[in-house]
């Protein structure tokens, strides 16, 4: 993380300074959540396209099995064959789709564990603001009361 450099003033750190830091941090931590987004955008992209690809082996097996109750013994041994290659691909494919969908499931909960972040460190820049405000206020009359006296 960068070196925090804060002026101070009378009472505590110059408020501006804070406020610039606070704006650094969140700016950080929402650019890590789009990034986050990103990915899991990519990896749902690519579970659908497991998907697709998927269903097009399932439409191509069932269109061998078909075609295999007419023709002769050696195409029958030839579409085992193929059937074979087809479950594997099936397989590797419910697999990747698996892998995906956890995958996708692991980055929406980096994404929500982040949104939780970037909340809690809104409230507490708020409440540090309120804190040093209020001890400014302490410290140095409202101008109103200067005038009067």
């Amino acid at each position: 993380m960068e070196e925090l450099q804060l002026r101070k003033t009378m009472g505590g750190y110059k408020r501006e300074d804070v406020a610039a830091y606070i704006d650094t941090l969140i700016k950080k931590y929402e650019a890590q959540l789009s990034l986050e987004q990103e990915a899991t955008k990519a990896a749902r992209a690519e579970a659908d396209a497991a998907v697709k690809e998927n269903a097009k082996l399932f439409e191509k097996l069932s269109a061998l099995e078909a075609e295999r109750d007419s023709v002769s013994r050696a195409v029958i041994s030839a579409q085992r064959e193929a059937d074979s290659i087809l479950e594997e691909a099936r397989a590797r494919g419910e697999a990747l789709l698996r892998e995906k969908e956890q995958e996708a499931i692991r980055m929406e909960s980096k994404m929500s564990v982040l949104k939780s972040e970037i909340h809690t460190m809104r409230l507490q820049a708020a409440a540090a603001l309120r804190k040093y405000e209020g001890a400014l206020s302490e410290l140095v009359p409202p101008e109103d009361e200067d005038e009067e006296e």
